[in-house]
């Protein structure tokens, strides 16, 4: 089994991404491959924004979970500390 150089891989996809994109200018005309590339374009853009969001929101929920941890624990030691006061 032959082993690839880091980024090999990539290369090569990049490389048939490409001449898929030549096959198909020439198959559909190069509107159709522009077309294309900015649909693809969207995509990926719409997938970065929707990342983003979500680590933004997993960021928002850990911070309201120690908040209601830290809540809870007060709640408790006031608790505790109004069980022993009234002994």
């Amino acid at each position: 089994m032959a082993t690839s150089l880091p980024g090999e891989q990539q290369l090569n996809a990049f490389n048939r991404f490409c001449e898929l994109l030549i096959e198909g200018a020439e198959k559909h005309g190069i509107v159709a491959v522009f077309v294309f590339l900015v649909f693809s374009f969207l995509v990926i853009l719409v997938a970065y924004l929707l990342r983003n969001t979500l680590k933004t929101k997993d960021k928002e929920i850990e911070r309201l979970v120690k908040e209601r941890n830290r809540l809870q624990d007060t709640i408790l030691k006031k608790r505790i500390s109004t069980k022993q006061s009234k002994k």
